[in-house]
């Protein structure tokens, strides 16, 4: 994997701040992602976190799975152990798609919302 130049981690901060502020707007805790909140709300059966991460993972597979924070936000219980996985962004490819998915998990998360 090529490092990340400072341009680039400035990039990736800026979209997981994003992100964190759309799950906070939305009632979430601050420091977590809505992916990671999507994921957690799939584990416990929620529809809306269900929806979510089909839309998320038919995107980019796996997403929910490597992308839940256990350190953040309500707890999960059970075994996490198959499911739990690393953050990690790759090349400026990888940027772009996850700001595509960012976007879309934003408007999806919006409309889910608002249908409930």
């Amino acid at each position: 994997m090529p490092a990340v130049t400072s341009c680039g981690r400035y990039i990736l901060n800026v979209l997981v701040s994003i992100d964190q502020l759309a799950n906070t707007l939305a009632g979430g805790y601050p420091d977590e992602t809505i992916s990671s909140r999507s994921a957690k709300a799939w584990l416990t059966g929620k529809r809306w976190g269900c929806v979510m991460c089909r839309c998320l993972d038919f995107l980019d597979k796996d997403h929910c799975r490597r992308v839940i924070e256990l350190n953040e936000g309500d707890s999960v219980s059970g075994s996490l152990d198959a499911i739990a996985g690393i953050f990690s962004w790759g090349d400026l490819k990888g940027w772009i798609r996850g700001l595509v998915l960012a976007a879309i998990a934003l408007a999806a998360f919006a409309l889910v919302l608002v249908l409930s």
